[in-house]
């Protein structure tokens, strides 16, 4: 089915018959925008399934979320709850005049992504392959035994999780990591390594319970400071930081590793964003926007 949400969801209900659609509610601007598009001519049942902990289960109402992480982390952990994953349905039967051979995803696209054989992972999208890296990282190794240390390495395919572009389409549940990494502890062991994993799950959280609680005002120059950062947007220092040439060799690195292969590290991130922001003093929705067009996750 290719089209508009809007559009073909309708369609494809007012065919079946379907008295309603159920799914997966997200918290960001633009995705909130597409579901009111599709509720606007069907009724759209959301729930939410993106986080670790569901927002029913937080010890504070949405609007009342801390702004610090630390504050947020104290009060989740003070009192713990996250709920079981649920095993997946029978399949409902398909409806006899339905097409028999549904194109994949991949016959759809405009052809086959370029790849680059110096990637720190051979990322593959998909279920499959996001159950694939789930087993990999908790039954291959002990590499969450280590998470604390290395996760902040630039390249090592198992220095971290890498789960974050199977999370962040759907791919994988936090949930379904969470109780992948207890097996592991039954297993090997739990220590900081293993608790690390849960501590950046949250901070996924956190982020994800802001959008929420703030919705577009993270995407407005203020965000949510109180003072106007740089409204600069040359293009031309701007291209040098999009193409790696600032003449830093750190930056430049990241930066061309993220044009190469749609990815870049933690560490990576945090500097090339520090970079374009003070060191080159321009509006940091240019980076945002960069960042959102390349990274895979």
């Amino acid at each position: 089915v290719v089209g508009h949400p809007d559009r073909v969801l309708p369609e494809l209900a007012h065919t079946w018959e379907a008295s309603a659609v159920y799914a997966q509610g997200l918290n960001a601007w633009e995705e909130r925008q597409q579901e009111k598009a599709v509720a606007r001519h069907l009724p759209l049942d959301l729930h939410p399934s993106h986080t670790l902990l569901h927002p029913d289960d937080l010890p504070f109402p949405i609007h009342k979320l801390p702004r610090v992480f630390t504050a947020f982390r104290h009060k989740v952990e003070a009192r713990w709850q996250v709920r079981e994953t649920l095993s997946a349905p029978e399949a409902l039967a398909t409806p006899d005049d339905w097409a028999p051979d549904p194109p994949q995803l991949t016959e759809l696209l405009p052809g086959e992504a370029p790849t680059d054989p110096r990637q720190v992972l051979s990322f593959r999208g998909g279920r499959a392959a996001g159950l694939e890296r789930l087993r990999h990282y908790f039954q291959g190794q002990d590499a969450p035994l280590r998470y604390k240390e290395t996760r902040n390495a630039l390249l090592g395919a198992d220095l971290s999780s890498k789960f974050s572009p199977w999370l962040a389409q759907g791919s994988l549940s936090a949930r379904e990591v969470y109780e992948a990494l207890k097996g592991f502890e039954e297993r090997l062991g739990a220590n900081e390594g293993t608790y690390w994993l849960v501590f950046e799950l949250l901070w996924r959280d956190f982020f994800q319970f802001t959008f929420a609680k703030h919705g577009p005002a993270l995407f407005l120059r203020k965000g949510l400071t109180d003072k106007l950062p740089s409204s600069d947007q040359d293009q031309g220092r701007f291209q040098t930081w999009c193409d790696g040439r600032t003449g830093e060799p750190f930056i430049d690195a990241n930066m061309r590793e993220l044009a190469a292969t749609g990815w870049m590290s933690n560490r990576g991130r945090q500097n090339a964003a520090s970079f374009l922001i003070h060191d080159l003093g321009l509006d940091w929705r240019m980076g945002a926007c960069w960042f959102e067009r390349l990274l895979i996750d």
